[in-house]
């Protein structure tokens, strides 16, 4: 799903959701660098979607740390093909290992074209 959604030359969008609506979720950027995000406690009130040790598991994975504003998911980035590969990677690990989600579990994926304003896609590629 990653490789085609950096060959399209739209701004796709995707998220993928779990029962306990817990997300990852991918975009690529106009200048065609990917993103990958892992849902975080920022944003969701008093609730509580990763644990300490969750977030230390995607902190030393190298998963960079959400920040309020513009970012408040764990979030990786990646420019080439070896970097694509690393999210893939690291999105496995990340919903396996962190979210503890297993094969057998009910999962919604969503894609859509972006923007071409204000969010992911600010730009469109082409």
């Amino acid at each position: 799903m990653l490789g085609a959604m950096v060959l399209d030359p739209r701004c796709l969008v995707a998220v993928i959701e779990f029962e306990d609506v817990r997300y990852v979720q991918y975009w690529v950027e106009a200048h065609g660098a990917v993103i990958a995000e892992v849902i975080s406690n920022l944003n969701i009130g008093d609730a509580v979607a990763l644990s300490r040790e969750d977030e230390e598991r995607l902190r030393t994975a190298g998963w960079s740390e959400p920040s309020p504003g513009p970012k408040p998911n764990w979030r990786v980035e990646a420019h080439d093909p070896a970097g694509l590969m690393r999210i893939v990677a690291m999105s496995r690990d990340a919903v396996y290992g962190v979210l503890r989600e297993r094969d057998t579990n009910t999962v919604s994926v969503r894609i859509w074209e972006g923007r071409a304003t204000a969010g992911p896609c600010d730009e469109r590629r082409g």
